[in-house]
This record gives C-alpha cells, structure tokens and sequence, in this order.
C-alpha cells in the first residue's frame, strides 16, 4: 500500500477523501469521532478482508468505506429489541448480552483470514475467559 514512484494510491487518496468528508461533517478529531489513524485502520481492514481490491479507485473505495461504516453493528443492539420483548431482564442481563452481540473487527495478519489471525491471538484467549467467567458467575473474571 506504499506509492510507487513518489505518486499517491487510490488507499491515499481515499483516505484523503475521508478525511475531508469527516472534516466537512464535524466527525474528524472531536470526542466520539475519527482520527486519520482510525480511517487508515478501517481502510486497512477493507483491504486485508478483501472487501476492497488494489485495483479499485478511490471513489470505489470510498464507497465500500460508507457501505461498512453504515451497515456494521458497532454497538451491538440490531435485534436486542425483538429479542426483549415480552420478558423481564435485569440491566446487567441486557449489558451481557451487548457485550456477546458486539462486533469486533480484527485486521488480519498478513496472508491470513481473521478467523486465523483470531484464533493464534493471546488476547482473543483472554476475552473469551473473561466473557464465559462472567457467564458462569466464576469468582475473579470481573474486569
């Protein structure tokens, strides 16, 4: 993803592109908001999974930047509503059920699938024990 003979690539023109919309739209550099480094990270997130080629332009890439950002989970709660109606849960119920539903985007290491990169990661080991204590009500899981 380095330019070849000093020229830009469509990932730096893109990421160029997202910076002035977010800059446009108040969603650069604020509280709850972009950095350049988040938009590089999600950029390269879309490449490593192949949701984005090398030989797209920028304006492709921008546009399956969108299609991700507005179709991701990020907080965990399509469904919730439907999956609560009509039973009673305490409020530490709803926040563990969040916290299974959450979606984590992991970049994968380089000529692996996430799926890999997830499964030989030590802090991926750490997450589910501390998960499936909280489940179990194990004593010394809680963060």
């Amino acid at each position: 993803l380095t330019p070849d003979s000093g020229g830009s690539t469509p990932f730096h023109e893109a990421l160029l592109l997202l910076k002035v919309w977010s800059l446009q739209r108040g969603l650069l550099r604020g509280h709850d908001s972009f950095t350049t480094t988040s938009l590089a990270a999600i950029l390269v997130y879309l490449y490593r999974t192949k949701a984005v080629g090398r030989r797209m332009g920028r304006v492709q890439v921008l546009s399956a930047f969108m299609r991700f950002w507005s179709t991701s989970d990020w907080l965990g709660e399509d469904g919730l509503e439907e999956s609560l109606r009509g039973t009673t849960m305490t409020p530490e119920g709803v926040l563990g059920r969040k916290i299974r539903r959450k979606r984590a985007c992991v970049i994968p290491a380089e000529g692996r699938n996430e799926s890999q990169t997830v499964r030989d990661c030590a802090q991926a080991a750490l997450y589910r024990e501390g998960v499936r204590g909280r489940e179990t009500g194990e004593p010394g899981t809680e963060g």
